[in-house]
């Protein structure tokens, strides 16, 4: 393209210099991987200088120029290449750890779970236990006095609604 466009073109054509000078070198930096993107600024540059030195014969000083410009699109385009992998790395960091996040959230929902359900059961099983003495002993008392099997049945209920009410 540099060799045609310096023929072809005229030799002070902005729009020749932009298609054919600095969108190449930008679009190989933002859009390859580095060998490739250092490949493409390599034929830029060598193409630029076929095209500007040897086919037009401009003097050393324009094409310095001109390799300065091409060589600014392309560091342009590579900036725009590694912030892009940037935001992408950011990104599927920022997602595992939401993901992590979650995880520990639901871990320690299940580990408040597991505390309330042994705790729970160490009160019903210590509410039951009472109950179970509290009952032997009105049985044993039912036959010789009423009234004393009375009030240890009595506090059976009372054991077994606080167990509820704890529950």
């Amino acid at each position: 393209m540099f060799a045609l466009s310096s023929n072809l073109a005229p030799a002070s054509s902005l729009l020749t210099a932009v298609y054919v000078g600095l969108l190449p070198a930008y679009a190989v930096a933002a859009w390859e991987d580095r060998r490739r993107a250092q490949l493409g600024l390599a034929i830029a540059v060598v193409a630029s200088a076929v095209g500007g030195l040897l086919i037009r014969h401009i003097g050393a000083a324009n094409y310095a120029a001109s390799l300065f410009t091409i060589c600014a699109a392309w560091a342009t385009g590579r900036a725009i290449h590694v912030r892009r992998e940037m935001d992408e790395a950011l990104e599927r960091t920022a997602s595992l750890l939401a993901a992590e996040r979650d995880d520990r959230a639901r871990l320690a929902v299940a580990g408040e779970r597991s505390w309330i359900a042994r705790d729970l059961h160490a009160v019903v099983a210590r509410s039951v236990a009472a109950m179970v003495v509290q009952a032997e002993a009105a049985r044993g008392r039912l036959d010789g006095n009423p009234a004393t099997a009375d009030t240890a049945l009595e506090a059976v209920e009372d054991v077994g609604r606080q167990a509820l009410g704890e529950m």
